[in-house]
């Protein structure tokens, strides 16, 4: 993406302000290129709170987003959100095992590492939102937006 700046709206925002709107115009741009990718099937929003910072954040949420086998999973309507863990683990940033969440759709589907449900298939719309909090108590975040298809 490149943004130009003219000064021809004549309207100078603050740092904020200009954050805010190049956020909400990468979101728009996502959003369209979901929308026209002819294969997938479903949305996917994948947010990581509770990280030592957003860089640690961001790096959980792209390991989890981008494994093969756990968007199959998500595919199937059975979220293998032990391995959800084990590959945020894997990426060595901070975690709690004992203060972990994953949600799915506002589905909890653990506490730390105990399940929550079991043997229970979900059922989503073509939009899957999974949150996962990895217990650290940290304020960072990060979200990664991507589509799913079968393999």
């Amino acid at each position: 993406m490149l943004l130009l700046a003219s000064g021809a709206s004549q309207v100078t925002p603050n740092q904020t302000q200009l954050d805010e709107a190049v956020l909400a115009v990468c979101e728009a741009l996502v959003e369209q290129l979901l929308v026209n990718q002819g294969s997938a099937t479903k949305k996917l929003t994948l947010a990581v709170a509770g990280a030592a910072n957003d860089e640690e954040a961001r790096i959980a949420a792209q390991a989890v987003a981008c494994d093969g086998r756990f968007r199959e999973s998500l595919l199937s309507g059975a979220p293998d959100w032990p391995r959800a863990l084990a590959i945020a683990g894997k990426t060595k940033v901070c975690l709690d095992a004992e203060a972990l969440e994953i949600n799915v759709n506002g589905t909890q589907l653990c506490q730390g590492i105990t399940p929550l449900l079991t043997s229970r298939v979900l059922d989503y719309d073509e939009h899957v939102t999974i949150t996962l909090d990895l217990g650290t108590r940290g304020v960072g975040t990060a979200t990664v937006r991507t589509f799913l298809e079968p393999m």
